[in-house]
């Protein structure tokens, strides 16, 4: 017999041909399975875990968010409400995301500065509340555009995103990160 066959008579290359294509396909079920499982759950537009630079057009994030399943008339009723309060929204945005970022530098620092830790959060709450503004004014500029069965399903979107937060929250909390009071 030779080196180029098992006990069986096979060619050892079909034993490793094999291997590697169960190994593809058991990869393609789980990239299939995991992306069904994320369709199942709801749209994240704040993702705590998420890294890099802000989004480049918030305006276009918030769209594809919380309106994708929507008809494209309603679609571009809510980008020209948005688009009207760019020039806001975008420094806004920035500022969002770098006052988060400033929070996040400092809780993960060796020695907490509270002092510092305390302005940042400040700086966090200004900002979320600048940011919500021009995004509250562009709601009441659309609200009267669309049909009830439209605004009832945007909320539903946005409803969906606040109870994800607040099982974050409760999970956090029942792993111990996170104090009883917040």
């Amino acid at each position: 017999m030779s080196n180029t066959q098992n006990q069986r008579g096979r060619p050892i290359w079909i034993w490793g041909l094999l291997a590697v294509s169960l190994g593809i396909n058991m990869f393609l079920v789980g990239h299939w399975a995991g992306g069904r499982a994320a369709d199942n759950r709801p749209s994240r537009v704040f993702d705590a875990k998420r890294q890099g630079p802000p989004p480049q057009d918030l305006v276009r994030g918030v769209l594809m968010a919380f309106s994708a399943e929507l008809s494209k008339e309603d679609q571009r009723a809510i980008r020209q409400a948005l688009s009207s309060r760019r020039k806001a929204l975008v420094p806004q945005g920035r500022s969002l995301w770098e006052a988060q970022a400033k929070v996040d530098a400092l809780l993960r620092a060796e020695v907490i500065d509270k002092d510092a830790l305390r302005v940042a959060f400040q700086d966090l709450r200004q900002s979320t509340n600048a940011l919500q503004k021009p995004l509250h004014e562009a709601l009441i500029d659309v609200a009267g555009q669309l049909s009830p069965s439209v605004r009832n399903q945007l909320l539903d979107k946005i409803t969906a995103e606040r109870r994800a937060r607040r099982a974050d929250r409760r999970r956090i909390r029942r792993e111990g990160r996170l104090p009883p009071n917040n």
